[in-house]
């Protein structure tokens, strides 16, 4: 949970993709395998501590303390401000898109181990098999008490909605986290949701994603997808 309190962080890439809107914001949450692109401004000399916050993956998961990172000493001259950009690159945006096929993966553990739609990863099963040039949704529910932050390979995802709220995408991501399980108002527990919706652009055959936690990945929240020519078998 990155901060540098006293500067702002403005955000002009995501997960190696040039966002289409900059934002700022003065924390970013970084699950592992995350990354952003920033530009950081200081308006006058001083000492800035990057740090990451304290953090809690869950009610079953981490927890970690406030850590120094690095200390930032600003000094010389003040100068006339930069101006930051508010756009770099327009997104394919997917909102609108027709899509071929929704798609939904249940994350789950035991004492066990880790599961996607109740199984552990096996390197000989594919869990789905898209069509190259279609555009899919997918659904991440986590039935578990922590969070799981999924990293797709090859192919990024745009962020439609977490736990029912729609989102407004400025890039394609390939990692995210997914919100632990909560309790619905009837007392019940509720998985934590986030809807994505993913273009497969180029590659055909096999590929992984998976919990980014790679105690959790080795332990079999991985599955295979092998996108597929058109009327191929």
């Amino acid at each position: 949970h990155l901060a540098m309190p006293g500067l702002t962080f403005t955000v002009i890439g995501e997960d190696a993709n040039p966002v289409d809107r900059t934002w700022s914001a003065s924390t970013l949450l970084m699950p592992p395998a995350k990354r952003f692109d920033v530009l950081v401004q200081a308006t006058n000399p001083g000492t800035h501590a990057l740090k990451t916050l304290a953090m809690s993956t869950g009610p079953a998961g981490d927890h970690y303390p406030e850590t120094l990172l690095a200390t930032v000493k600003v000094k010389g001259r003040s100068q006339n401000p930069a101006l930051l950009p508010e756009t770099i690159k327009p997104m394919d945006d997917l909102s609108k898109a027709v899509i071929a096929k929704q798609r939904v993966f249940t994350l789950t553990e035991d004492n066990t181990g880790f599961f996607i739609n109740g199984s552990r990863f096996n390197a000989n099963q594919v869990d789905a098999t898209p069509v190259i040039g279609t555009v899919e949704e997918w659904v991440f529910r986590n039935a578990t008490q922590e969070l799981h932050p999924i990293h797709l390979h090859v192919n990024d995802a745009q962020i439609m909605s977490i736990n029912g709220v729609a989102q407004t995408a400025r890039s394609w991501v390939d990692t995210f986290p997914i919100p632990y399980a909560g309790t619905a108002n009837e007392g019940t527990s509720r998985p934590g949701e986030v809807v994505v919706r993913i273009k497969f652009r180029q590659f055909v055959g096999p590929y992984v994603f998976h919990c980014h936690i790679l105690a959790h990945e080795d332990q079999g929240m991985m599955t295979i997808i092998n996108v597929t020519s058109p009327n191929s078998e």
